[in-house]
C-alpha cells in the first residue's frame, strides 16, 4: 500500500513538475518562449530530472498530499527552489537556451511551488474542515 501511494505521489508530481515549465515560461515574458521543436522534449525530461534529487531528500513522496504542518511546507518550497536552480543549470551547461529574462529561475520556483504546494494545502483544509 506504501509503495503505490509513493508512485501516485511521484507521479503527480512529476506532472505538476511538467505544467509549471510552461506555466514559468508564460510569466517570464512574451519574449522568453524558448524554440519550438526538440527543446521542449529535452526540458520536460529535465524538470522531471531537476526535480527528483531535492524531492526525494526533502520527502515529497512520503506526503499524503496533504499539508500537515510548516516542514512539510517548507520540504515543497526548498525542493522546488533547488529543482529550479538545477533545470535553469542543466540547460545553461547543455547551451540549449538562455532565459532573456533573467528572473526565470525564480518564476519557475514560484510556479513549481504553487503547483505542489497549492493541492497539499487543500487538502489539509479539507481535512480540518472534517474534523
Amino acid at each position: 500500500m506504501a509503495s503505490s501511494r509513493i508512485l501516485l505521489n511521484v507521479s503527480l508530481d512529476a506532472l505538476l513538475a511538467i505544467l509549471a515549465l510552461p506555466l514559468a515560461l508564460m510569466l517570464a515574458g512574451p519574449g522568453s518562449m524558448p524554440p519550438q521543436g526538440w527543446w521542449w522534449g529535452l526540458a520536460m525530461v529535465l524538470s522531471l530530472l531537476a526535480l527528483m534529487p531535492p524531492g526525494w531528500v526533502l520527502g515529497l513522496p512520503k506526503q499524503y498530499w496533504r499539508y500537515s504542518g510548516v516542514q512539510d511546507l517548507l520540504a515543497v518550497l526548498g525542493a522546488c527552489v533547488v529543482a529550479a536552480l538545477l533545470f535553469t543549470a542543466a540547460l545553461w551547461l547543455l547551451g540549449a537556451w538562455h532565459s532573456p529574462n533573467l528572473a526565470f529561475p525564480a518564476l519557475h520556483a514560484v510556479a513549481l511551488t504553487s503547483l505542489l504546494g497549492v493541492p497539499r494545502l487543500i487538502g489539509r483544509v479539507r481535512a480540518i474542515r472534517r474534523a
